[in-house]
Order: structure tokens, then C-alpha cells, then sequence
């Protein structure tokens, strides 16, 4: 069995937190988006009506 320094059980520590986040911050964006919501639909800038 292996003993981990101090500077490698905190660095473990923090790889997980930042793990944690991203995930969290992925969930979130991803709820944010709603596929199924129409892209917007924009006239040429070149086209004018009289």
C-alpha cells in the first residue's frame, strides 16, 4: 500500500472539486439550452421592400 504526501492528497482533493464544478457548470448550460426552441430567423441585409 502506497502513502500519498500531504501535496498529493491535497492535489487529489482539489482534481475532484474541479471535477465536481465542471460537471455542475456542464448540467447547467446544457438545462439552459432548449434544443427544441427555433433558430432565429433573420431577412438578408440586402433584400428591401417597397
Amino acid at each position: 500500500m502506497q502513502h500519498l504526501s500531504h501535496g498529493s492528497r491535497r492535489h487529489i482533493l482539489i482534481s475532484e472539486n474541479f471535477r465536481g464544478c465542471q460537471d455542475q457548470v456542464r448540467f447547467f448550460a446544457l438545462h439552459r439550452i432548449k434544443p427544441h426552441a427555433p433558430p432565429l430567423v433573420r431577412a438578408p441585409v440586402n433584400s428591401f421592400e417597397f
